[in-house]
This record gives C-alpha cells, structure tokens and sequence, in this order.
C-alpha cells in the first residue's frame, strides 16, 4: 500500500498519529533525551508493525516487488522516528510549561508575603 497512489488520507493521519504518539510518550520526561527515548520505543515497532503488514499483504496477493518498495519502507521508518520525536520534544515543552504556570514559584510565594497577602 505504500506506493500505491490515491490514498493521500493516509499521509496526515500517520503523521498526526506519530506525532502524538510521541508527545504523549515523551511529555514526563526528566529529559529532552528521556522523552526521545521513550518516542524510539513507540516509533520503531510501531513502523515495523507497519511495514511487516505491507510485507505479508504482498505475500498473499502474490506481489514480487519488494525490492522497489523497500526504499520506501526505509524513508517510512526514518520519519516515524522523526515525527515521533518531534512529538516527545513538542509534548516535554508543552507539559513542563503548564506545569510551570500552574505551580506557584518560590519568588511568586514570598512577593504574596511581601504584599501582606496570606
């Protein structure tokens, strides 16, 4: 299915769908590297779940050209890994940067006190 042409729906929805996958698995990390980490374990089995379906969707019709496809399948796991990525680094940001709002900072505590606020 991956060059068959006329299934342009598929292209945004797996990108959304990486992208997310990787926000949501890299959104409580410690780390930009922890949060990357977590997105290769999501992004990697995930495209080769993909790609072994491909693989074995050919086998049944009887479709010998793989050998032209594979370059596809390679660019296919190269941008799972990156939009998964991206994801985790774009979740990690937008997690700590609520949380940094949410929670009342030291500085913020004692400029209250400062002010005779309880």
């Amino acid at each position: 299915m991956i060059d068959q042409p006329g299934d342009l729906w598929i292209v945004p929805t797996v990108t959304a769908t990486f992208l997310v996958g990787g926000a949501i698995a890299g959104r409580l990390r410690q780390r930009p590297t922890g949060a990357v980490l977590h997105a290769l374990a999501l992004a990697v089995p995930v495209a080769e779940v993909l790609i072994l379906v491909d693989i074995a969707r050919r086998s049944i019709i009887h479709d010998p050209r793989y050998v032209p496809v594979v370059d596809l399948w390679i660019e296919a796991l190269v941008a799972a890994i990156v939009l998964a990525s991206a994801g985790a680094l774009i979740g990690r940001w937008i997690h700590r940067r609520r949380r940094r709002s949410a929670s009342p900072t030291v500085e913020s505590t004692l400029s209250r006190y400062a002010r005779g606020g309880a």
